[in-house]
């Protein structure tokens, strides 16, 4: 009985093995940037009113709102690579670059991953 779990536990784990080397092998070859560049035609603006703007790509969404001291940013997207276009973006519709605030609406890493992005002072 312990013969057989350890069989399937090797060829279990030699098909993740396998199948982590080929996704691995895909996201740093040549083809990366590509993809990345490909991400951009998938990212949509929303306008929500005069002031406000949703920036998303899929269910991964950014809200940014136009105030006066500055841009405020409504949870940050899933990743830092993702949320620098979204930022790109935000500063395009807005004609400025002054980001004043970020709130998290919770700590999930979809909402957070891109905290990064907008590093600004603490208050």
């Amino acid at each position: 009985m312990k013969r057989n779990f350890v069989v399937k536990s090797t060829v279990v784990i030699s098909i993740v093995c396998m199948l982590l080397l080929v996704f691995w092998s895909l996201f740093t070859s040549d083809h990366s940037s590509n993809l990345s560049d490909n991400v951009d035609e998938y990212i949509k603006v929303n306008k929500l009113n005069n002031k406000a703007i949703m920036v998303n790509m899929g269910y991964n969404a950014v809200i940014a709102i136009n105030a006066k001291k500055g841009i405020v940013v409504i949870d940050a997207g899933i990743s830092n690579s993702l949320t620098a276009k979204y930022r790109k973006i935000i500063e395009k519709e807005f004609n400025r670059k002054d980001f004043a605030n970020l709130i998290n609406t919770h700590s999930h890493w979809d909402h957070t991953g891109g905290n990064q992005v907008f590093r600004m002072r603490l208050l």
